[in-house]
């Protein structure tokens, strides 16, 4: 329950007792969110005290017509109580409907045994449950809510308040269906509970906490899989593209076998170039080798007349180490413009742009940005600056940098061959060795 409910009381009367009150919010009014179940109830208990108000006003009309001053007197201090009455009344029910959300969340976390209850798990995955109820009862106790657990705040805010009236949205599209969690979807699915939808994801292109690790409708044992049960009862059915469109025959097979799982279908016959894999020794410690070598690819590729092109890194601070040496790289190389932007022997204008959010104002030819804002974009070609820090366990990361690439793919590593890259066929890419003294 949400609280132990009490008999009320109004001058002396019972009005209804805590009894009735369960009912009328865990049974009568059972299919509406909590908060308006108890905004119900408290209209019906206002309703039940009608009649001790009109014999009141009764009371008050009576005395008025008494024309005398001791009447007069009497029938204000009358109404006054009346008045006191009521507005003590309406306080303590208004207490019926108050909460703080981040409370009740903190509750779910700090309390174990109601935690358990809630979410029972047995086995392997028992102790990394506890562990992150640990944290996030220590972080929400805190006062730090952290980005993973907005959706379970909107659902629980839904759960009590209701969602807005959305019934003239028929249909819903999410796209990029893999980055989704499961509170998430779940949160969409209360927040439009008439819509259709339609969801689009690549499962081998999840880079973060994402759900969409087998098809999003049945298991291999033929049973819903999470996904389909955030949207339950509604009907799902499942549809599987096979067909590549976006990148050259090259490049969708070697990024195909960087796929976890590894992708059977097939790509179109749009002839390219292998993926390159620069290996680079230097024996110089010097932090503007590697930008003179990507500024030197950046620029035979405008030269050749591609018009797009990316530096996709892991982090966003490997980006702005690597903007800057572009940024030098591009100044060296002709004259500096300011602001990314320089103008090549020729006439040629070539200006760089880092993205480190999502607000997709992207003006320049050449951008610089993590490959968790990459998801869904595609470029003429795509360098990556630093394919030996991807582990393998990064298999999925990886693959969603390469797909953004049309026609041309470029990775960068110092020394040998990265762990994740012996995995994949040699015949898939080609190798060339540059070495700086």
């Amino acid at each position: 329950s949400w609280q132990p409910w009490v008999d009320v009381y109004f001058r002396g009367e019972k009005i209804i007792s805590a009894r009735q009150i369960s009912r009328l919010i865990h049974e009568d009014f059972a299919c509406l969110p909590l908060l308006v179940r108890i905004e119900k109830a408290r209209i019906r208990i206002m309703i039940l005290i009608s009649p001790i108000i009109r014999k009141a006003a009764a009371e008050i009309r009576e005395l008025r017509r008494q024309e005398s001053t001791g009447a007069e007197i009497l029938s204000e201090g009358v109404r006054q109580q009346l008045s006191q009455d009521l507005k003590q009344l309406r306080e303590e029910l208004s207490i019926w409907a108050s909460y703080d959300l981040l409370a009740l969340y903190t509750e779910l976390f700090v309390n174990k045994e109601l935690f358990d209850r809630l979410l029972p798990v047995e086995g392997e995955g028992e102790g990394v449950q506890e562990e992150a109820r640990l944290l996030t009862a220590k972080n929400v106790s805190n006062g730090k809510v952290f980005y993973e657990d907005l959706p379970a705040l909107l659902y629980l805010k839904n759960a009590l308040q209701g969602v807005p009236d959305v019934r003239h949205v028929r249909h819903l599209i999410i796209d990029e269906a893999q980055n989704y969690t499961w509170m998430q979807l779940r949160a969409l699915a209360v927040e439009f509970p008439q819509a259709s939808l339609t969801m689009l994801g690549d499962p081998r292109q999840e880079i973060g906490a994402g759900l969409l690790q087998r098809p999003p409708v049945a298991d291999q044992d033929g049973g819903p899989t999470r996904t389909a049960e955030a949207f339950a009862p509604r009907q799902s059915a499942h549809i599987e593209l096979t067909k590549r469109y976006r990148s050259t025959w090259e490049i969708a097979r070697f990024s195909g076998a960087l796929a976890d799982p590894p992708e059977t279908g097939s790509s179109i016959e749009r002839r390219g170039i292998l993926p390159l894999l620069v290996r680079v020794t230097t024996k110089k410690r010097e932090t503007g080798v590697m930008g003179r070598l990507l500024t030197r690819r950046i620029l035979d590729l405008f030269g050749e007349g591609f018009g797009s092109v990316a530096v996709l890194c892991r982090k966003a601070d490997t980006c702005r180490g690597i903007y800057q040496l572009i940024g030098a790289g591009l100044a060296e190389a002709g004259k500096d413009m300011g602001g990314g932007q320089s103008v090549l022997d020729g006439g040629q204008s070539v200006s760089a742009q880092l993205v480190l959010n999502d607000d997709r104002s992207i003006k320049a030819p050449l951008l610089v940005m993590p490959v968790y804002l990459a998801s869904g974009m595609e470029f003429d070609a795509v360098i990556v600056p630093e394919v030996g820090c991807y582990h393998v366990g990064e298999r999925r990361t990886l693959y969603t940098v390469c797909t953004r690439a049309l026609h041309r793919l470029y990775l960068y590593t110092e020394g040998e061959t990265p762990e994740l890259l012996r995995t994949i066929d040699p015949e898939y890419y080609s190798v060339t060795d540059l070495i700086d003294c």
